[in-house]
């Protein structure tokens, strides 16, 4: 119920203004953020992460700045701007990992797939792609781990390698239907245009 989400993250983000509380009032504007990318909102989404970024460039929260740029450069790739997405991501992700936050590197990882995938350098997208299957395999992160294996599918069926698109393909739709996600669906349906 986004509508829902979206009025009570408001209501949330007006009381943590009112308190001078920045740390809430940045990961409500994250919050905002997400529910906006979810309903195919990116502008929104794009100008939320924006905000959070500089909420926690003023705390001077590394991890929470990390976060944020990755976000915003996920908006800029859902708006179809890849190479400032590209660059956003880059720098989440090398503040990612020089905190040692395995999470914010595999999502930044991920973001790269994506990005690189958009951009059709594919060995850097499918390079990508399979770090942060590593490291969400490590994290125990499944549905992001069937996120990233169904990412990597695409990148081999967009380079013309259907054997290797199917077989990334299959394992997402495992994990997803272990998951019970609807999104396994949508993978059983490119696995249906593939031989084998």
């Amino acid at each position: 119920d986004y509508t829902e989400a979206t009025s009570q993250l408001a209501a949330s983000l007006e009381l943590h203004q009112q308190m001078g509380d920045k740390n809430g009032e940045a990961r409500v504007t994250t919050a905002l953020g997400a529910v906006a990318d979810a309903q195919g909102n990116f502008v929104d989404g794009l100008r939320y992460a924006e905000q959070a970024l500089a909420l926690f460039q003023v705390l001077g929260d590394q991890a929470g700045q990390a976060g944020a740029l990755n976000d915003v450069g996920w908006s800029h790739a859902r708006l179809g701007e890849f190479q400032q997405a590209r660059t956003c991501c880059q720098q989440a992700l090398a503040l990612h990992r020089e905190l040692g936050n395995l999470p914010g590197e595999a999502v930044g990882l991920d973001s790269l797939g994506y990005i690189e995938r958009n951009l059709g350098h594919l060995p850097e997208a499918a390079t990508s792609y399979r770090d942060a299957i590593t490291l969400f395999q490590k994290l125990g992160a499944r549905l992001f781990e069937a996120e990233a294996l169904a990412g990597l599918g695409d990148t081999w069926h967009q380079a013309g390698d259907g054997a290797q698109a199917a077989g990334a393909w299959r394992q997402a739709m495992h994990i997803l239907d272990d998951l019970g996600h609807p999104d396994a669906d949508e993978v059983r349906a490119k696995l249906g245009h593939v031989p084998g």
